[in-house]
């Protein structure tokens, strides 16, 4: 349905004092350098990776949200990259976005039912009381019942969950084929979850739509994905089926990021792999390998030539040296011989505590095919 082609999305940036005095042109932030990816009908994606990775700026661009530099998104075979007025408008009414923060992304001065009916006056759909009707129907699919309840409440008197709703409710009220939803669990209780998430596996499997789920837990990806894809420093490193990719990664950076994976059975344990070193400035991303500058299994060719997608069978792939035979990746070596400075060790404390805390009520849910 929504197929990414080679995207790219670069931003200027401020020169530095030192670039002023050589007279030197600033470097542009790439903040996604290549992007291959295809969201099917019916279809849930999760599209994971560390802050900064380039996450966010890919779902904005899927909704054209933000400028695009080069490559092609296409809708159903049709170039969608540089369309303008009409033509995008029809297509934002397909294509459809959850942000993160559901306490900025409603507006307090509005109510509940007003906030709803926005994008289908936009649209220009209805007359009143058909939009009445789409409202009542959206914000009872996103679990907001009784609908009377809620209408005529304002954000600051709902609950995270229940905002996080009602920004549910208001992507789907036009009932769209594609939703892009931004870490939509992340600000929220983890005893509130996994009810967000039941709904939205609920609206796939009723609608019918393809979502693109963008988050930082690995675990979470897992369990509601059909396919998973990892992303690091703009790039994505590897895809595949969401099974196999965490039960057989072939990139070291999704190896790494799956040791920290939390598992239900404290029986079961694995040795946590804490990348060292600092994520490079994707400003200044380094040659070769974007990746060498972290990875435990880095060798020369590495560091001076970049990887191309190597295709593995199953629908998978992955950007890596190691995987152009095939073969499983060894395992990562006793000791790094970098030395990881303060900050890298908090990056990846914190990228070990986001993970830990995947709520085990999100075990009961049913992964589907």
């Amino acid at each position: 349905m929504i197929e990414l082609r080679g995207l790219r999305v670069a931003f200027a940036r401020r020169r530095s004092f030192g670039e002023v005095v050589r007279g030197q042109l600033a470097p542009s932030v790439r903040a996604v350098d290549g992007v291959d990816l295809e969201l099917r009908r019916g279809e849930i994606v999760a599209l994971v990776g560390e802050s900064g990775s380039g996450k966010t700026t890919t779902g904005r661009a899927i909704v054209r949200l933000g400028p695009i530099s080069a490559g092609q998104i296409l809708m159903e075979g049709r170039d969608v990259t540089a369309i303008r007025g009409v033509d995008l408008r029809a297509y934002r009414r397909r294509v459809q976005i959850i942000f993160q923060d559901p306490y900025e992304s409603l507006d307090p001065r509005r109510s509940v039912t007003d906030q709803v009916a926005e994008p289908l006056i936009v649209q220009g759909i209805g007359n009143r009381a058909e939009r009445r009707e789409r409202v009542d129907r959206a914000l009872e699919e996103a679990g907001l019942r009784p609908v009377a309840l809620y209408r005529d409440r304002y954000p600051h008197e709902l609950s995270g969950g229940q905002r996080q709703r009602v920004a549910i409710a208001s992507a789907m009220v036009l009932e769209p084929d594609v939703l892009v939803a931004d870490e939509p669990v992340s600000m929220l209780d983890v005893s509130l979850r996994s009810g967000i998430l039941r709904v939205m596996m609920d609206l796939r499997e009723q609608r019918g739509i393809g979502i693109l789920f963008i988050t930082h837990d690995l675990s979470l990806a897992w369990l509601i994905a059909d396919r998973i894809a990892v992303m690091y420093l703009g790039r994505i490193v590897e895809v595949g089926p969401a099974e196999i990719l965490v039960r057989d990664p072939r990139h070291p950076y999704t190896k790494a990021l799956l040791s920290v994976m939390p598992s239900p059975d404290p029986a079961r344990r694995r040795k946590r792999a804490i990348l060292r070193g600092e994520t490079p400035d994707p400003s200044l991303i380094p040659a070769g390998c974007r990746f060498h500058t972290r990875c435990p299994l880095v060798f020369d060719r590495c560091h001076v030539e970049d990887p191309p997608d190597f295709e593995l069978g199953e629908g998978r792939r992955s950007a890596c040296w190691l995987a152009e035979g095939g073969e499983p990746l060894p395992d990562f070596p006793a000791e790094a011989p970098r030395l990881a400075s303060a900050s890298a060790h908090h990056a990846s404390a914190k990228m070990t505590a986001d993970a830990a805390s995947a709520e085990p009520s999100l075990v009961e849910l049913d992964r589907r095919p």
